[in-house]
């Protein structure tokens, strides 16, 4: 049997060793836990640093030809502007109306609202790249979120802007058709 001071000093060992380990551990932690922050605070570090180039190199290439686009814009008699605007507007609503349509035909309420609020989200997402392909994919994707089945998304997310593009080209079509028959369209001058 060992005695009793020599237990005393293995059980004093094993404390020491127990304590050293969750020492060591503590700091093998300690670093680990701090790499996500760093790498959070460099992130940010860059992205500040490529938004203050960005902004420093592009605002004087922007800034010239925008104050020209105001000076434009100043000389432009407000009620043609009204009814441009007036007209998107009617747009973005009638846009509404077939998305709450087109969800209806198929069983699920959704108000004019929720449809107009999906159609400017999807053709935001149309301005910044993939045209009617990235509107339809992302009015599909938010009215299937919403509750609705693949049918009424479909419907939904593509009929918009097809029915959209027939009406600029009737409206189109008549402009070009009014212009012809006007007199006064010059008629195209020779070639040199």
């Amino acid at each position: 049997m060992p005695k009793p001071s020599s237990l005393a000093a293995t059980r004093g060992r094993d404390r020491s060793r127990t304590t050293a380990h969750s020492t060591r551990s503590t700091r093998r932690l300690s670093p680990n836990h701090e790499r996500p922050a760093r790498r959070a605070t460099l992130r940010w570090i860059i992205f500040l640093v490529l938004t203050g180039l960005a902004v420093h190199v592009l605002v004087p290439l922007i800034a010239a030809p925008l104050e020209r686009s105001l000076a434009v814009a100043r000389t432009l008699p407000w009620l043609p502007v009204l009814c441009a605007a007036g007209a998107q507007v009617l747009s973005y609503a009638g846009s509404g109306y077939i998305v709450h349509s087109a969800l209806r035909l198929v069983g699920v309420r959704a108000s004019v609202v929720r449809g107009v609020a999906t159609t400017m989200g999807a053709s935001s997402v149309d301005l910044l790249g993939g045209g009617t392909f990235s509107f339809g994919a992302a009015a599909q994707r938010w009215t299937r979120a919403a509750g609705a089945g693949a049918e009424g998304a479909l419907l939904a997310g593509w009929l918009p802007p097809y029915l959209n593009g027939l009406v600029q080209l009737v409206l189109g079509g008549l402009g070009v058709l009014y212009l012809i028959a006007s007199t006064s369209c010059p008629p195209p001058s020779p070639c040199p």
